[in-house]
């Protein structure tokens, strides 16, 4: 029996039991197909190659021989198909109609054959094709097609050598090891073959393609995963607004969707290959000082254990993220490939943070509230007592200057009296709930009005710019609640410069779904001492101001009512910087 009988039934038996395998295990996606179809092929051309040295009859023979041809043809495009799906970071690049274009010349090498004996350009001599090497039975179309054939083979090492090279740099060498081998077993053992390298008649191709296949299968880290995501990628993650991270079981960061690339600040084609850590270390950037390898180890515990892993992080910028972490398991039930999710939640944090102060706002409100009215009444009496008294000072003493002394003091007291009833008036206008109606309005009129009103009582020592965004959408609310504010922030800036004078300058830009609205003076700034509570009422960095100390804190909760949040910023030349971030499409 010839020897390349029991080398091709070899070959036969390993296909057929990796076959079996994927049949069984595997599940249903791109990838099992081209696996089961590669793996026909070789069987094809093993069966070809085996009955071809079994039967005596020449001519039998010989159309054994050709059969196998059927598996030959079909090889390569599958070779490279095949290669372009593992080796590959997306699958974007994978389309039906382009692997279907490169079987093309195969389908025209397969006419050339069975037309033969009409010209014998693809086999010159049929009757050396058993027992002979290509360089004696071999005529021009074959040439060409083994040409097209090659281009493919070597596309395809290229890309699986690729993959073992990545493998090798992320600590997985064993399977790059595997990888590396399988992409030069197939052409190393072909082209031994065509270069007359092995004995007459003796291909070992198939046998190397089916020891090429399982070494894939082996080191193939996509495979199982890809194949039991329950999920169509292309039409779900990719439009999902939570990132979605996919790596191997190891932790290797395989795929991400486009939400993910924008939360991490970097794109797939950077982070591919990549321990999965490195998506978070890309967000700290000096935030956080860890050991690549044990955190690599803790994430990949964690999304190993029975319920994964679900916390809160806050990056670089001051973005909170909720990740979730958990296993994929295969038919098998074992793990292969992990994923993480991204669900930002800075948005959620800040309508909470502006509905915890709105609470407390209320709640300091409601207090106020019922202390101006206790106040009001009693003080309006006292008001009233200390102007009848000075009204009739002259005929409760006889003496002409004998009420002098006491007048100063009685004006002095209805100033404070007055005085006190401005604070009271202001802690009435803060507690009381503002109605009007909520309209869509440009922020370029409300400046636009707020420099009117203010040009009444404008100091020439201070000017005022303004710069609006030309982009800039309208907002939603109560048009007054948030001109007043504005004027409060305006006027308290016009205090911070009334000493030397100075430039207010009134900003409005877009800032993603909220408008930002930013009043800055060069003045002296907040004292680092009351930054804290500078919207706290009565907390006021002008000692001088009667009633002072409610501007701020009314503006905050026009703000507030307002859907909106306020804020200061220290400017690092000099000065305060008052910023308003309004939604364009508040929910309330």
């Amino acid at each position: 029996m010839h020897p390349q009988f029991y080398e091709a039934s070899f070959t036969i038996i390993l296909a057929l039991s990796l076959a079996i395998y994927t049949l069984v295990h595997g599940q249903p996606g791109h990838t099992k197909r081209i696996f089961l179809a590669l793996v026909m092929s070789i069987i094809i051309w093993s069966g070809g190659v085996a009955f071809s040295r079994l039967l005596s009859d020449p001519d039998a023979a010989r159309v054994a021989v050709e059969v196998s041809f059927v598996g030959i043809f079909m090889l390569p495009p599958l070779w490279y198909t095949l290669a372009l799906h593992l080796a590959r970071r997306t699958q974007s690049e994978f389309a039906w109609p382009r692997m279907a274009l490169m079987t093309v010349p195969s389908v025209l090498a397969f006419a050339a054959m069975a037309s033969n004996p009409l010209h014998h350009l693809y086999i010159r001599e049929p009757e050396s094709i058993v027992m002979s090497s290509p360089q004696v039975w071999a005529g021009p179309l074959f040439w060409v097609w083994s040409g097209w054939a090659y281009s493919l083979v070597i596309a395809a090492s290229i890309r699986y050598l690729g993959w073992s090279w990545q493998l090798v740099s992320n600590d997985a060498k064993w399977r790059g090891a595997l990888v590396f081998s399988a992409s030069l077993l197939p052409l190393s053992g072909n082209l031994a073959h065509l270069l007359d390298l092995t004995p007459p008649g003796h291909d070992s191709t198939p046998l190397m393609l089916g020891v090429a296949t399982v070494m894939l299968f082996v080191a193939d880290w996509r495979f199982r995963m890809l194949d039991t995501l329950p999920v169509a990628r292309r039409d779900v993650i990719e439009q999902l607004h939570d990132g979605v991270l996919m790596s191997d079981a190891q932790g290797v960061i395989l795929d991400m969707n486009p939400a993910a690339e924008r939360m991490v600040e970097a794109p797939l084609s950077e982070l591919a290959g990549q321990p999965i850590v490195r998506a978070i270390a890309n967000q700290s950037h000096g935030r956080f000082d860890f050991d690549e390898e044990v955190g690599m180890r803790i994430v990949v515990d964690m999304c190993r254990s029975a319920k994964g892993f679900d916390v809160q992080i806050e990056n670089y910028a001051g973005r909170h993220f909720e990740v979730r972490g958990a296993a994929v398991t295969d038919a098998a039930g074992d793990v292969s490939g992990l994923y993480i999710i991204m669900h930002e939640i800075t948005e959620r944090n800040r309508l909470e943070e502006v509905q915890r102060e709105s609470r407390r706002a209320q709640t300091i409100a409601s207090l106020a509230a019922g202390i101006t009215h206790e106040v009001n009444n009693p003080l309006a009496y006292v008001r009233a007592n200390v102007s009848h008294v000075l009204d009739e000072i002259g005929s409760i003493f006889d003496e002409k200057d004998a009420g002098d002394d006491l007048r100063p003091v009685l004006e002095e007291a209805l100033e404070g009296i007055d005085r006190i009833g401005t604070i009271v008036e202001r802690v009435r206008k803060f507690t009381q709930t503002r109605g009007g109606v909520r309209e869509r309005f440009s922020i370029e009129g409300i400046f636009e009005e707020a420099k009117r009103v203010r040009a009444r009582a404008s100091d020439a020592r201070i000017a005022v710019t303004i710069s609006t965004d030309p982009t800039l959408t309208p907002v939603l609310g109560v048009r007054d609640g948030l001109l007043e504010a504005i004027l409060n922030l305006l006027d308290n800036a016009e205090h911070a410069l009334e000493k030397d004078g100075g430039t207010i300058r009134l900003r409005a830009l877009q800032a993603g779904s909220s408008v930002r609205i930013e009043i800055e003076d060069d003045g002296p700034g907040v004292p680092a001492a009351l930054r804290e509570r500078i919207f706290e009422p009565f907390v006021t960095t002008d000692d001088n101001e009667a009633g002072s100390g409610l501007g701020l804190a009314i503006s905050e909760k026009l703000i507030a009512d307002f859907g909106g949040r306020l804020t200061h910023e220290n400017v690092a030349a000099g000065g305060s910087r008052f910023v308003i971030e309004l939604p364009v499409n508040p929910t309330a």
